[in-house]
């Protein structure tokens, strides 16, 4: 007996949905960004520039692609923006400890 489609299968409903991040990943990405604090502010300057940006995201993307289900560049940021808040946090404590 063939296995039922779910929703999730069918065309009716789109695409099927990409695999969840792995907690790897998610450590590996907050660690990536404490270390790159411009990706966070999103704020370009003479040394800091859209392509070198673009850089350091594929070297991100490709190194996060290797502790679970590989994602674009685009996916990533997104994981970034959605998690904006959490890495805030992260970065004030971080600027706290410093000072």
């Amino acid at each position: 007996m063939p296995a039922q489609n779910t929703p999730r299968d069918t065309k009716e409903f789109g695409k099927p949905r990409a695999p969840r991040i792995t907690e790897k990943q998610k450590s590996t990405l907050i660690q990536l960004l404490e270390a790159n604090p411009m990706l966070v502010s999103k704020k370009f300057t003479t040394q800091f520039t859209f392509a070198e940006q673009n850089r350091q995201w594929a070297l991100i993307a490709n190194q996060l692609s290797d502790y679970g289900p590989p994602k674009s560049v685009d996916h990533w940021k997104k994981v970034s923006e959605r998690n904006e808040g959490m890495l805030a946090n992260v970065m004030f404590v971080k600027y706290s400890l410093s000072i």
